[in-house]
């Protein structure tokens, strides 16, 4: 019985020191991991990112720049401007709670 209770608490201790890995980026928003900046892409709040919440921003972020640049093209303006008038819409989206990064801050909406 003493062994089952040493390996039940060793077993928590370990889990409560596992970074929490986001299943999504919504859920990763949520954990303060990652926010909308100004820019029109997502960023990482925190260095302390999981590797697969990196990937999902990457995937994310490359899924956007395509879409920035059909955008772009399609009405005749930069990438950066379609990237920063999508960035506005996803601030006013952004869930109280979650991220945004203005003017190179990162503030809790």
């Amino acid at each position: 019985m003493k062994i089952l209770t040493k390996l039940t608490t060793a077993f928590l201790v370990l889990m409560l020191a596992l970074p929490v890995a986001a299943a999504d980026l919504s859920s990763a928003k949520a954990q303060g991991l990652i926010g909308e900046m100004s820019t029109g892409y997502i960023g990482f709040v925190t260095n302390q990112v999981p590797d697969d919440v990196k990937e999902l921003v990457a995937t994310a972020n490359a899924k956007r720049k395509a879409k920035f640049q059909a955008l772009a093209k399609k009405q005749n303006i930069s990438v950066d401007q379609v990237a920063k008038i999508a960035a506005a819409t996803f601030f006013e989206k952004t869930k109280p709670g979650n991220y945004i990064n203005q003017n190179g801050r990162w503030i809790k909406k």
